[in-house]
């Protein structure tokens, strides 16, 4: 995995960058590096509109130079049956999807128990947790909404 701190870390001891580090710190000034955030969300694999909402929510992160992770907006794409033992599976991924972003954004005001999952094991590993309200209220309210710094859970 790529990590933006060592290779910075690295170039300022003086140390020989590889090539593939090299490549990555010359995108990264060039593009600026976008800091991966776990999108989790309600999410019901038979609402069509759940999956618009999920979407709408990485489409928040992005328009803010994030970089969203929605596992269950893709793993399903190639585990369209979804039984007990592909669920679990999923959650799995997700949670190893999870533990690569720098912060998870909680959406709405309904947590599931997967969501809990995911929202305790973001806790226990430090991660920075930030609480947004629901696509429909985000969209009422201010049709550009912002991401307010200090809303990070603490």
């Amino acid at each position: 995995m790529f990590n933006e701190k060592a290779i910075m870390a690295k170039r300022l001891c003086g140390k020989r960058l590889s090539r593939r580090e090299e490549n990555m710190l010359e995108l990264m000034q060039e593009y600026g590096l976008w800091k991966r955030v776990y999108i989790c969300a309600p999410y019901d694999g038979e609402n069509t509109r759940s999956r618009e909402k999920i979407w709408g929510y990485c489409l928040f992160a992005r328009e803010r130079t994030y970089a969203p992770i929605a596992p269950f907006l893709y793993y399903p794409q190639f585990m369209p049956e979804i039984y007990e033992k592909e669920m679990q599976l999923m959650r799995s991924l997700a949670l190893r999807d999870l533990l690569t972003c720098e912060e998870i954004w909680v959406f709405g005001n309904k947590v599931t128990p997967e969501m809990e999952n995911e929202i305790s094991c973001a806790s226990s590993h430090g991660l920075n947790i930030r609480w947004l309200p629901d696509y429909e209220e985000m969209i009422r309210t201010d049709p550009e909404p912002k991401l307010e710094e200090g809303t990070a859970d603490e």
